[in-house]
């Protein structure tokens, strides 16, 4: 999982476009809270 978010990561930096710049921080925020929660229930 952490392979796999850290090429999802990797490929969002690439789209450095300006007007892509929300839209980026806006999915890389969505992803980490998935990634956060899915590690979280994994602890429980």
């Amino acid at each position: 999982l952490c392979s796999t978010f850290h090429c999802i990561a990797h490929c969002i930096e690439r789209l450095n476009s300006a007007h892509l710049s929300i839209l980026r921080k806006s999915i890389f925020f969505i992803l980490f809270r998935i990634v956060f929660n899915v590690h979280r229930q994994n602890k429980a």
